[in-house]
């Protein structure tokens, strides 16, 4: 049996891609979203970066195309890619609350 947890599961996002620039390599990738919330997304990729790496997360939310900075942090997934969030704004923040599990297309 497993224990009972006392934190709300992220909101799922599957099948959702999301492009992150990583600007001190000069390149990009695409991944898929597991999870997201207004502090950060979790990324299904085989792409591997550092945690502490600077990154640019490109979302395609209501209200137009949304583009967040992002940090990498410790991912306990297997090819998994779990990415804080940076000094959001409160727009970005209530944009990216806004959005219900399944309604966001990140491009």
């Amino acid at each position: 049996m497993l224990p009972n947890r006392k934190s709300s599961p992220a909101p799922r996002a599957d099948g959702i891609v999301a492009e992150v620039r990583v600007p001190e390599r000069g390149t990009s990738f695409v991944a898929i979203v597991s999870s997201l919330r207004d502090d950060g997304v979790l990324l299904w990729t085989s792409h591997e970066l550092e945690p502490g790496t600077d990154v640019l997360v490109e979302l395609d939310v209501p209200g137009g195309r949304l583009h967040v900075d992002g940090t990498v942090g410790e991912s306990h997934v297997k090819n998994g890619l779990a990415i804080a969030f940076a000094d959001l704004d409160d727009d970005a923040r209530g944009r990216i609350e806004s959005i219900a599990p399944g309604a966001l297309r990140v491009a």
